[in-house]
């Protein structure tokens, strides 16, 4: 028997929209058990891995679900599917032609929580600032935002980028194992 926890994380992949991508957008067929809701077990268990997984063997953008019917990222009902971008193009045109891509926030049992694993806290930028805005709404901020990327501003920041990657070099040895994610970080 399923527990209370289980069926709320998998609740949403049940309650799927009807199938409305082109399949001409690669990815796994729906599943044999739970159809489109079987796609639930292996993105909710590791949804960056899965991620990778599905972009290696289908390409740089892929279904979720082959033909869609899987919304349980979209809180639209009449969200015809997922689609996963992978690469500038690809995400260029996905966070742009807001006419056909519809960006989301991650919610429910796909949002990482407050204090995720490592392996999660990249979830904790989508869905935030432009990622998370359509149409109007994403014009209007990205009008708020561009003054921070005029060419001079650009090169002032590419200076101090300069300055304080020596800095960190400095403190570096020659045979010293680094976490360069976390060094990034800083």
């Amino acid at each position: 028997m399923l527990s209370h926890r289980a069926l709320h994380r998998l609740a949403p992949a049940l309650f799927t929209s009807q199938r409305g991508l082109p399949d001409v957008i690669p990815g796994p067929p729906p599943a044999r058990f739970l159809s489109t809701g079987g796609a639930m077990l292996p993105w909710g268990a590791d949804s960056l891995g899965h991620a990778s997984k599905l972009f290696q063997q289908y390409g740089r953008v892929v279904a979720l679900v082959r033909g869609g019917g899987m919304r349980h990222i979209s809180t639209d009902p009449a969200c015809p599917g997922t689609v996963l971008a992978y690469g500038a193009e690809a995400v260029e045109r996905a966070t742009s032609d807001h006419e056909l891509f519809v960006k989301m926030t991650l919610v429910g049992a796909l949002h990482p929580g407050p204090d995720p694993k490592p392996r999660k806290k990249p979830l904790l930028s989508f869905g935030a600032g432009l990622f998370a805005v359509n149409g109007d709404q994403h014009k209007r901020h990205r009008r708020l935002l561009a003054p921070a990327f005029t060419r001079k501003r650009l090169a002032g920041y590419a200076e101090q980028m300069i300055r304080l990657t020596d800095e960190a070099l400095r403190t570096w040895n020659v045979g010293e194992t680094r976490s360069l994610d976390a060094e990034m970080r800083t």
